[in-house]
């Protein structure tokens, strides 16, 4: 039972919106680090 609970849906929802989350977290750091680059140019 404690297998398929941890294999539930919402688990694997929670999990693909924190690598979400940690996708645009990544977006926004190399923003921030190309950024000035450019407008340094």
């Amino acid at each position: 039972m404690k297998i398929t609970a941890s294999r539930h849906p919402s688990t694997r929802a929670r999990i693909v919106s924190s690598t979400r989350f940690n996708g645009l977290v990544a977006v926004g750091v190399m923003v921030m680090v190309v950024f000035p680059e450019i407008a340094a140019t």
